[in-house]
C-alpha cells in the first residue's frame, strides 16, 4: 500500500502549478508558440488534453496517474493479461541480451506514483512496459557512451514526457545532474513526477533569461521552457538525449532545435529514438511533409556508435505495434578541427559507389520475378545494411546520385504508400539537379590520393562556411550559392532560414545571393553600404550628423558613443522617444527635423516656433496625438498598411512616432529608382513593384495637388489615407498647389473610393 506525504504532494503541486501559470503566461504575452508553433497533434488535441488534466481539481497522484493513460507518453492497457504478455516479452529480451533485473539493485523498478493499471509485480518489483523500456535505453546509452564512469554526469533531455526516462537514468546514476527542456505543459508533469520520486534532490525552475551564470552541477534537476533553452548556450553535457519528439515537429522547428544541439551548447554524445521510414497517406497525412526531417539532419561533425531502424527491443509484438516506426541513433561529436570536408567528400562518393554495385540497383528496373531480390523479406536497417550506408553517404556529402538511389531503395522497401522521408529526398534531389553541374557522379573517377576532390570546387556545403568579409559584409558559402550577410544584422541562421525575414534584409538590400563568390562580391559594390557609419558633421546644435547606410542620424552627444551598426529598433525608438535621435534621408532632411521638433527655426509652412494651436511640425504633443489617431486609422483592419512618399511628412511622422516603424511594412517611393534601398531600416519599393498583399496606404504628402497625383496611381479599393485640407489657415502656394498648413480632426480624410 503506497503511503503519500499529503502535505508534501500538495506544496509539490502548488510549486509546479505557479511555475506552469507564470510560463504559460510568458508565451502568451511573447507569442513564443506563435514563433515555434506545435504540430499538427500538439496544436490542437494534446496541448488542450495536457491543459484539462492540469487544470482538473484533483490531487498529484490522480494527475500523474490521468496523464499515464493517454497514449501521448505510455503505451498502455487495462487488459491484465496483454499487459502480462508485454512485460514478460520485454524480461525475455533483456535475457537475449545476458541482462537479469536480479543484477540490479531492488530501487531498479516502476515508480509507485505511476498509473497502477499499467503495471504488475514480479519478483518483488514493479514493472510496467514503460519502464522496462527505459531500463532498455539506460543500458544502452551506458553501453555506448560509458556516462556510469562521470563522478557528475550532465544530461540534456528536450522533451521529456512525464519524466520516464529521467527517473530511471537517475536511479541508474545517482549523481547526475538532469535537465530538461519541454514545452509549459509536459513540463509540468515531468517535474511534478520527478520531485514525488526524489523529494530530497535539489531543483530549479528557469522562468527567465537571466539564469545562464548559475552552475548546473549545483542542481540534480533543472526545468527549461522551451522559451527560455538559451541560457544553455555554451553549457558542457554528456549526452543529449531526444526520443519521440523531435519527430513530432515542424521542420523549420526540427531545424531549430538541431542547430542548438549542434552549435549552440557543446554534447559529446547524442542518443535518438524518433520516426524514420513511416508511410504515409500523402493527402490524408499532407502535415508530415512538413514534419519529416527529424532523422536526416545531422551535420558531419557526428562519429556514428549506433544505427538502428526498428531495434530489437521496439518490437514487441503486443500493443507497442500502434507506435512508429523509429530510428535508434547514438553518436559521438567529433571537434570542428577533425572534419576534413575533402576526406567527406571522398568517403561520400566511394560509399556510394560502392552501393550501386550492388545487385538491388543494378537489377532495380528489371523484372525480378522468382529471385530473391524480387520481394526480400529480411533487410540488413543496421550500422552494416545498404539503408546506413546511403544514409551516411548523403549526410557526408548529398549529391545527385546517392541521393537517387536512397528514393530507388526506399521503393524497393515499401508497400503501395510512401515514406514520409521520401518527399524530403525528392526535394533534395531536386535542388541538387538544378544546381550547377559540378557534383560528382557514381561513375566520377575518384582520386583517391586527393581525396576524390582535386582542385575543382566543392559540390555542396551543407553547411554554412565563413569565407570572407567585405565592406560590412560576411561571404558565407552554403549548399550550391554564395551569400553576402551585412555585419549589422548580427547572426543569421541560414540552416533553418526564415524566408520572410531574409527576403526582408534582401530587398533593404542587407543580404545578397549569387552562384559564384564574384557575383556576389559584385552586388555588395553595387549597393553602395559604406563599410561602417560615417560622420558627416560634428556638433549640430548638440547633435553629431551621422550616415548610415541610406539613413542619416542625428545623435545627441548626451548619448555618448552609440554603434549604428548594432542598434536595435527598440533602443532607436526609445532615443527619439527621448529626443535623443532624429532619422532622415539626407543630412539637410535631418537638420530640418531636427530643428522643427528643438524648435530652433519654424515649420514648413511659416508657423513660428512654439505655435500649437494646430498641426504645425513643430514636436509639440498636439502634433503627437493628431498623428497617432491618424496612424490607428490606417492600421485598423488592415493587414499590411504602408506609406507612399519618403518626404518631410514621412519623415516627421517616423520621428514622432517611432514605433510605428513595426507595423509598416516598406515605403513606396520612386526614390528607390534613385538608388535608395531603405530608410531606417523600411525597405523601399518602386510603386510597380508593390507588393499584391498591400491594403491600406498613407499618402506622405502635404501638397495638395501631388497627393491626387499619387492616390490616382493607386488601385481604386484600397483604403488610402490622406491629410484633407480645410478652410482654417490654407495656404495657396505661387504655383496654385495648396498646402496644409493648420488641419484639425474633421480635416482627416480616409479615401475608400469604389468600396
Amino acid at each position: 500500500m503506497l503511503t503519500v506525504n499529503v502535505d508534501l504532494a500538495n506544496r509539490l503541486l502548488n510549486e509546479s502549478w505557479n511555475h506552469y501559470r507564470k510560463t504559460r503566461q510568458i508565451y502568451a504575452e511573447t507569442g513564443y508558440d506563435k514563433e515555434y508553433p506545435l504540430n499538427f497533434f500538439w496544436g490542437t488535441d494534446n496541448v488542450r488534453q495536457l491543459a484539462d488534466i492540469i487544470n482538473r481539481p484533483v490531487s498529484a497522484l490522480d494527475k500523474i496517474a490521468l496523464v499515464h493513460r493517454t497514449f501521448m507518453f505510455s503505451v498502455n492497457t487495462d487488459d491484465q493479461s496483454v499487459l502480462q504478455r508485454m512485460v514478460d516479452w520485454y524480461i525475455d529480451y533483456l535475457h537475449s541480451c545476458d541482462i537479469s533485473l536480479d543484477d540490479f539493485d531492488l530501487s531498479i523498478q516502476e515508480s509507485p506514483f505511476s498509473n497502477p493499471n499499467n503495471s504488475i509485480s514480479r519478483w518483488g518489483r514493479l514493472l510496467s512496459p514503460d519502464f522496462l523500456r527505459t531500463v532498455i535505453l539506460c543500458l544502452e546509452i551506458d553501453k555506448h557512451t560509458r556516462v556510469g564512469m562521470h563522478s557528475r554526469p550532465r544530461v540534456l533531455e528536450l522533451g521529456a514526457g512525464y519524466g520516464g526516462l529521467s527517473r530511471t537514468f537517475r536511479l541508474f546514476s545517482p549523481n547526475v545532474s538532469y535537465t530538461i527542456i519541454d514545452i509549459p505543459e509536459t513540463l509540468f508533469f515531468s517535474s511534478l513526477f520527478l520531485r514525488l520520486n526524489f523529494p530530497e534532490a535539489k531543483v530549479r525552475f528557469v522562468t527567465d533569461s537571466s539564469s545562464a551564470s548559475e552552475s548546473l552541477d549545483e542542481y540534480d534537476f533543472t526545468f527549461i521552457p522551451t522559451k527560455f533553452a538559451e541560457v544553455l548556450t555554451g553549457k558542457n553535457f554528456e549526452i543529449f538525449c531526444n526520443t519521440a519528439s523531435l519527430g513530432e515537429m515542424q521542420n523549420a522547428v526540427i531545424r531549430h532545435w538541431m542547430n542548438f544541439v549542434q552549435n549552440k551548447i557543446n554534447v559529446r554524445y547524442f542518443f535518438g529514438l524518433n520516426r524514420f521510414l513511416n508511410t504515409i497517406d500523402p493527402e490524408e497525412h499532407h502535415w508530415r511533409l512538413d514534419e519529416n526531417i527529424c532523422s536526416v539532419s545531422f551535420d558531419r561533425r557526428w562519429r556514428i556508435l549506433e544505427w538502428r531502424l526498428e531495434p530489437p527491443f521496439s518490437r514487441c509484438p503486443y500493443l507497442e505495434t500502434i507506435v512508429t516506426r523509429n530510428l535508434e541513433v547514438i553518436a559521438e561529436r567529433i571537434p570542428a578541427s577533425a572534419v576534413n570536408p575533402d576526406y567527406d567528400l571522398f568517403l561520400s562518393a566511394q560509399i556510394a559507389s560502392h552501393v550501386s554495385s550492388q545487385d538491388w540497383y543494378i537489377h532495380a528496373d528489371k523484372d525480378n520475378s522468382m529471385r530473391l531480390r524480387d520481394n526480400m523479406f529480411s533487410h540488413d536497417l543496421t550500422r552494416k545494411g545498404t539503408l546506413f550506408k546511403l544514409w551516411e553517404s548523403i549526410r557526408l556529402y548529398p549529391r545527385a546520385d546517392n541521393v537517387t538511389m536512397m528514393l530507388k531503395y526506399l521503393k524497393i522497401l515499401t508497400k503501395d504508400k510512401p515514406f514520409e522521408e521520401a518527399f524530403y529526398y525528392e526535394t533534395l534531389l531536386e535542388e541538387l539537379r538544378s544546381a550547377p553541374t559540378d557534383h560528382l557522379t557514381s561513375t566520377t573517377t575518384v582520386d583517391q590520393g586527393a581525396y576524390g576532390r582535386g582542385d575543382q570546387r566543392l559540390p555542396y556545403e551543407p553547411e554554412p562556411i565563413l569565407v570572407s568579409s567585405i565592406k560590412g559584409f560576411n561571404i558565407v558559402r552554403f549548399k550550391r550559392n554564395f551569400y553576402a550577410v551585412s555585419q549589422c544584422l548580427g547572426p543569421i541562421d541560414l540552416v533553418i532560414g526564415d524566408d520572410r525575414l531574409l527576403s526582408k534584409h534582401q530587398e533593404s538590400g542587407r543580404y545578397f545571393i549569387a552562384e559564384s563568390i564574384e557575383k556576389v562580391k559584385a552586388l555588395v559594390d553595387d549597393c553602395g553600404y559604406p563599410g561602417s557609419p560615417q560622420l558627416v558633421e560634428e556638433g549640430y546644435h548638440g547633435y553629431n550628423i551621422v550616415k548610415h547606410r541610406y539613413t542619416f542620424y542625428a545623435l545627441s552627444l548626451a548619448l555618448g558613443h552609440v554603434d549604428l551598426t548594432t542598434l536595435d529598433d527598440s533602443t532607436l525608438c526609445e532615443y527619439q522617444e527621448r529626443r535623443k535621435c532624429f532619422v532622415a534621408m539626407s543630412a539637410e532632411g535631418v537638420k530640418q527635423v531636427l530643428n522643427w521638433i528643438e524648435r530652433l527655426e519654424p515649420g514648413p509652412w511659416g508657423l513660428p516656433p512654439g505655435t500649437v494651436s494646430g498641426f504645425c511640425f513643430d514636436g509639440s504633443e498636439k502634433d503627437r496625438i493628431y498623428l497617432s489617431k491618424l496612424m490607428a486609422r490606417l492600421i485598423q483592419g488592415s493587414r499590411r498598411p504602408v506609406f507612399f512618399g519618403t518626404g518631410c511628412l514621412c519623415t516627421y511622422v517616423f520621428n514622432m512616432l517611432p514605433q510605428i516603424r513595426s507595423s509598416i511594412s516598406l515605403i513606396l517611393d520612386d526614390q528607390r529608382a534613385q538608388g535608395f534601398r531603405d530608410f531606417a531600416g523600411i525597405p523601399i519599393y518602386p510603386l510597380d513593384s508593390m507588393p499584391s498583399d498591400v491594403d491600406a496606404v498613407f499618402l506622405c504628402q502635404t501638397d495638395e495637388k501631388a497627393a491626387a497625383e499619387m492616390r490616382g496611381k493607386l488601385a481604386a479599393d484600397l483604403k488610402v489615407i490622406a491629410l484633407e485640407p480645410i478652410d482654417v489657415g490654407m495656404s495657396v502656394s505661387g504655383d496654385g498647389a495648396t498646402q496644409y498648413r493648420d488641419f484639425n480632426l474633421v480635416g482627416w480624410r480616409i479615401e475608400e473610393e469604389n468600396r
